[in-house]
């Protein structure tokens, strides 16, 4: 099973991959809330891009991760958007609203562009 989590450094943005399937074990799902949790404290970091391709389902815990890291990630004026969102995962974020919360982009250097201004 491929790591739940995996950031990539572009600069001063972090581009996280979030690999959830239908099934993400408790362990999986606290990683991906620690590691979502410590890119939004980095101070430096300009922006984060939660690269959710391989996102094929949303957990309620790993949607709270989000916004949890998404409102620590704003503590530190630091920008957390959405690249790449399966139409699976697009549903839950319309079902939550959190298409309203999140600024979302089809693929990741777009986001990164985004994000850079």
């Amino acid at each position: 099973m491929p790591e739940p989590l995996v950031i990539e450094r572009r600069d001063d943005i972090a581009v996280i991959s979030i690999h959830a399937p239908a099934e993400l074990d408790a362990d999986s799902t606290q990683e991906i809330h620690d590691g979502l949790l410590a890119a939004a404290q980095t101070e430096g970091l300009r922006g984060i891009v939660l690269d959710l391709d391989a996102a094929q389902f949303l957990t309620s815990p790993v949607v709270g991760s989000l916004l949890t890291a998404r409102r620590a990630a704003e503590t530190q004026d630091i920008a957390i958007v959405v690249a790449r969102l399966r139409a699976e995962a697009a549903h839950i974020f319309r079902m939550q609203k959190l298409d309203k919360v999140f600024t979302t982009f089809d693929s990741v250097d777009a986001a990164v562009a985004g994000v850079a201004g």
